[in-house]
């Protein structure tokens, strides 16, 4: 068992891993072929590649190369260029470019009811908020009708004299 101590020996390792599989050629690491079209030989690759890194040697860095790694393991999926995958499949593997096209063209299901084919918001109207300033506001002026109000309704219940008036026919 040999370890991989430079990290520049593992991404030629990678590259030259990718390459391969981009080329569907053969793939021999110690001294073993691997046939990369297979995913089952794919995956036995890249175990016997994580068996030979020294994870401390790596750092920070080894979770980097094992996401590589990762990917590689995905390759068919993450190369399938077409836009509806999950029309083929139930829970496609997307690659990130194909993510953030997803979420460009999909909107939130809460969306559907307040917006229409055209783009236009068509949710019931919602009333404005007032302000604390506008509502002190508000109850002054109230407060000034309801005086005024109040002065003429007193002046028109008082009680006043009666006027009679003679009808002559």
């Amino acid at each position: 068992m040999k370890y991989i101590i430079v990290l520049s020996e593992l991404s030629e390792l990678i590259a030259k891993l990718e390459r391969c599989l981009r080329k569907n050629q053969p793939f021999v690491y110690d001294d073993v072929h691997f046939s990369l079209e297979d995913r089952e030989q794919r995956i036995k690759c890249i175990t016997y590649i994580l068996k030979d890194v020294d994870q401390e040697v790596c750092g920070s860095e080894y979770h980097l190369w094992v996401e590589k790694l990762s990917d590689l393991i995905l390759y068919e999926e993450l190369t399938d260029h077409h836009p509806y995958k999950s029309f083929y499949a139930e829970y496609p593997v997307l690659s990130k470019w194909q993510i953030s096209s997803r979420k460009d063209r999909e909107y939130n299901i809460v969306l559907a009811y307040n917006i229409d084919m055209n783009k236009q918001k068509c949710c019931d109207p919602v009333r404005r908020k007032r302000t604390a300033k506008e509502e002190w506001v508000r109850e002054v002026n109230d407060q000034k009708k309801l005086r005024e109000q109040n002065a003429y309704y007193k002046q028109q219940s008082q009680d006043s004299e009666v006027e009679s008036f003679i009808i002559y026919s």
